[in-house]
């Protein structure tokens, strides 16, 4: 993930996290624009708990949730943000990803989400991403690291 593709999408902050078989979580591998921690995001999701990031990867549909939308989590992050997440990596359909790897997660610092261009941008960008880390392209190790799924057979 590069600091060129956050600006280009316009967010605030992109994490990548990736699937951990081993332990049942989904864990921060990557950031961009900063600490998630401001942002209420962890540095790992259990997959079957419910989370934008699990809930993401889980039905391998990207998660658009603006401020009222967060809410609804039990463990939101501040008020006034919006929420992408986008699973990765998996082979799919235009109606959802199959065998993700990971979530990219994307911060917006508006409260009314993201809109239908900057949506299909970064469903764009997050495909780029999840076939660089299946693919096993450079850097797909670096950023899947040890115990995290690794490309498809």
């Amino acid at each position: 993930m590069t600091a060129r593709g956050r600006a280009f999408g316009g967010v605030a902050l992109a994490a990548v996290y990736a699937l951990r078989w081993e332990s049942g979580e989904l864990r921060l591998v990557e950031t961009s624009g900063g600490s998630p921690a401001p942002y209420g995001l962890r540095d790992a999701y259990p997959l079957p708990a419910r989370s934008p990031v699990a809930d993401a990867c889980r039905a391998g549909r990207p998660l658009w949730l603006d401020a009222a939308a967060l809410a609804a989590y039990d463990d939101a992050p501040p008020a006034g943000l919006s929420l992408g997440v986008l699973p990765l990596g998996g082979d799919g359909d235009d109606s959802g990803v199959r065998d993700p790897i990971g979530c990219l997660v994307v911060v917006e610092r508006e409260p009314d989400g993201f809109g239908p261009d900057r949506r299909g941008l970064l469903e764009l960008y997050a495909r780029h991403v999840g076939e660089g880390l299946r693919g096993g392209g450079p850097g797909a190790r670096s950023v899947l690291g040890p115990g995290a799924r690794g490309p498809a057979p």
